[in-house]
């Protein structure tokens, strides 16, 4: 138990250490000065790209659960109309055809995005709707059983 008290007996690093900076301890930029003296430029680079690309994982993650649906299911349709056209299930008029409604679709969800950044209630229902209509006719016309 001991050992294990002298093994923590430093930690949190960032605060353990006296505020000489001049800097109100426990501030930002106390912290980040604390905790990158003494390492080389490469170990506080690598700690820098590290914490930005936990931040830009979480800005992903934080995007509106209906982007990210209709994003996959823009993917999923996009499979769907290849596997198709592959498997002979399409003519290739028909697959041409649904890959344009496709990128209409497509086209839709990049317009709302680019005018304030997101998908709003209104525009999320209305690409759903959209995307509703193409996967309806993706198969109707997968299961229509017209002579290829």
């Amino acid at each position: 138990m001991a050992d294990a008290i002298e093994v923590f007996k430093g930690w949190p690093p960032l605060l353990a250490q006296p505020a000489t900076s001049g800097l109100p301890p426990g501030s930002f930029q106390q912290m980040t000065s604390a905790g990158t003296a003494g390492m080389n430029p490469e170990t506080s680079m690598k700690r820098n790209f590290l914490a930005m690309g936990t931040m830009v994982l979480g800005l992903v993650m934080a995007l509106p659960a209906g982007a990210a649906e209709a994003d996959r299911r823009q993917v999923n349709q996009q499979e769907r109309i290849i596997q198709g056209a592959k498997s002979g299930e399409l003519t290739g008029r028909e697959a041409v055809r649904l890959e344009r409604q496709h990128r209409d679709i497509q086209r839709d969800i990049r317009q709302a995005r680019h005018d304030d950044g997101h998908l709003d209630t209104r525009e999320r229902a209305r690409i759903h709707r959209e995307q509703n209509q193409l996967s309806r006719r993706i198969y109707r016309q997968k299961h229509d059983a017209q002579a290829r």
